[in-house]
């Protein structure tokens, strides 16, 4: 009798054991899904994306904050508007397109284009705001700056002369590439994320200590990320023993940063085509010229 009940307990547990790895599997099925979506969209060559940046003075270094000081005066914006700012653009590859908006301006104040190959700026943008911005103060400069109805782009080292500022921060700069996202550790980062109820294709959040991060992950269509950190600074002090230990090695840049919010569209983004004519020198230290002429004017002028 008790040989028969035995032949009968194995059967039993490996249909329980068969029960639960398919129940498993019907739970994680979606995730695991959801995760091959996501590991698709972190692999693609490009994404476009729109962020809300607000830049901490205090932790800027003087001449950081002399040049955005600078081009508040210059541009006839209020000086907090060149500290909160959106950044529109795409990046495809090594390319990266962005437009910058200062805070309250519909329109786009500068635009820029970054490569390993060339950096260029759009020059027409600041030039004809700044001109409108003097020309309402210094009616005589309407003869000698006039507007500029095309696009005209030029170095960044050529915007350095025009403007007087210090862009070695944008000439330095190199797009980072990030480490490789395995579907499995896609699948982890969405285990450890709640799933949003009512989302098609799965939306999946987490936060904690006032940032938040959603993963919108439809069946069809570009894979979305969605983020907000406020307070930065403190989260990062918070949160810096944990990325010590999982060799996470935080951009510097973070540390100018107040507060940072946006979205990243992967999969999205046009082909980025760098402007091939550029304003020639000579054109260049015409303009740094004018340059010259305005400041004595406000020298003269000023009370």
């Amino acid at each position: 009798m008790g040989t028969k009940k035995k032949s009968y307990i194995l059967p039993v547990i490996l249909i329980l054991l068969a029960a639960v790895v398919t129940g498993v599997g019907i739970y994680c099925y979606p995730k695991w899904k959801a995760a091959g979506r996501l590991q698709e969209g972190m692999t693609s060559a490009c994404f476009s994306f729109e962020l809300e940046v607000a830049l901490d003075r205090q932790a800027m270094e003087a001449g950081q904050v002399e040049v955005l000081e600078k081009l508040a005066r210059l541009t006839g914006f209020e000086e907090e508007a060149m500290f909160r700012f959106t950044v529109r653009g795409s990046v495809r590859e090594d390319k990266i397109h962005g437009m910058f908006y200062p805070m309250g301006s519909e329109d786009p104040l500068i635009e820029l284009y970054l490569s390993s190959d060339r950096d260029v700026i759009n020059e027409t943008l600041p030039y004809n705001t700044i001109r409108k911005n003097l020309v309402s103060r210094y009616g005589l400069l309407d003869y000698v700056m006039p507007a500029e109805k095309e696009a005209v782009y030029m170095t960044l080292k050529q915007a350095e002369q025009i403007f007087g500022l210090d862009l070695s921060g944008l000439r330095d700069f190199v797009l980072p590439v990030p480490e490789e996202l395995s579907r499995t550790k896609c699948f982890l980062l969405l285990w450890a994320m709640s799933k949003e109820a009512g989302e098609e294709g799965g939306a999946y959040r987490i936060s904690a200590e006032g940032a938040s991060l959603q993963l919108e992950l439809p069946e069809e269509g570009s894979a979305t990320v969605r983020f907000r950190a406020q307070e930065l600074q403190r989260i990062v002090s918070a949160w810096r023993e944990l990325f010590a230990r999982l060799k996470i090695e935080l951009p510097q840049e973070l540390g100018l940063l107040e507060g940072i919010s946006g979205k990243l569209v992967l999969g999205e983004g046009e082909e980025i085509k760098l402007p091939d004519k550029l304003m020639d020198q000579k054109a260049a230290d015409r303009l740094e010229g004018i340059r010259d002429v305005i400041k004595g004017i406000r020298e003269i002028f000023a009370p």
